[in-house]
């Protein structure tokens, strides 16, 4: 048998305590996810962040600092309870040691009940007419988190708002499941033409989703690489083109840890006739023998059937 009365009274008196600290934690709690989610789309926003996991550790941070906060919030709406109120009075030495405490403990047995209600309502009464002010000092650090969470709130509001989430690049902040798959996606390089005539430039097609920009390495036959930035387009995809090739040239691109593999470009060299010989082999019926055709004339009038041999080096 415990004293209901006085511990009405108690939840009474922490009542708007336990409003206003969880007004104040809730608050804290989603001004603070705000102003890390906003201010996650800024920095993609300002160009600072280009990865594609930016998305997942943007709400990975956010989830956690809301898990911190809740828990810090529950922790705190404790002390508010009737139990812990009642010990709290009695440490701030407005009650007297075990006062309120010994009422809210079950009764030694053969305790008067009309003597445990007597001094049950006798309390109940003090506190509500004591009660208040005495939890000054309590209330005390609930009064100065009330304007700091307020301030995160509105932060975070301005914050989230203003990098405009829901267009452009920060809009891929409601899309983890896409940014996951940009993150394991692979870094693609593929040539247009596989080989092209000597002084002719090579194009690539280039591929790396879910980032802005990527760096190509191209290098020659004995030369080291060299790169060269290349600005993706909102796809992941892009073209570089190279310079008139003279050799062969090797190409792959990297963006971020992931790299793609090597593909080569080849140059098809011009071929030079030395020289050229024309045989003229005459049909059987004929009886002629095989002769050489003079090649500097426009056209040869030749028998039907006469086939021609064109060695030439």
């Amino acid at each position: 048998m415990i004293a209901p009365v006085t511990e009405g009274a108690l939840r009474r008196i922490g009542r708007p305590l336990q409003g206003r600290s969880q007004a104040a934690w809730c608050s804290l709690a989603v001004g603070v996810v705000a102003l890390l989610l906003g201010g996650a789309a800024w920095l993609v926003r300002l160009g600072w962040l280009t990865v594609p996991y930016w998305v997942l550790a943007a709400w990975a941070v956010a989830v956690v600092a809301a898990l911190l906060l809740s828990y810090a919030g529950w922790h705190n709406q404790r002390q508010y309870s009737a139990p812990r109120l009642a010990r709290s009075l009695e440490d701030l030495g407005a009650w007297r040691a075990g006062t309120l405490t010994a009422l809210l403990e079950p009764a030694a047995s053969g305790t008067s009940s009309a003597l445990l209600d007597l001094a049950d309502r006798a309390q109940a009464r003090e506190l509500e007419r004591r009660g208040p002010a005495a939890l000054e000092p309590i209330a005390r650090p609930l009064r100065l988190l009330l304007p700091v969470s307020a301030v995160a709130l509105l932060a975070g509001v301005v914050a989230f708002t203003s990098a405009g989430p829901l267009r452009g690049s920060a809009s891929a902040l409601w899309h983890p499941g896409a940014a996951w798959e940009a993150t394991v996606a692979p870094v693609r390089i593929r040539a247009v033409e596989e080989a092209v005539d000597r002084g002719q430039p090579g194009t690539l097609l280039l591929e790396a989703r879910g980032r802005r920009v990527a760096t190509l390495w191209l290098r020659s036959p004995g030369e080291s690489w060299k790169p060269r930035g290349i600005r993706l387009d909102s796809l992941g995809h892009a073209s570089g083109t190279t310079s008139p090739l003279l050799s062969d040239v090797f190409a792959r691109l990297t963006s971020g840890s992931r790299s793609s593999g090597t593909v080569t470009i080849r140059v098809r060299l011009p071929v030079f006739l030395g020289a050229l010989s024309v045989t003229a082999r005459y049909p059987s019926y004929l009886g002629l023998e095989n002769e050489p055709v003079p090649t500097s004339g426009d056209t040869l009038l030749l028998p039907a059937g006469t086939r021609l041999e064109t060695p030439a080096r």
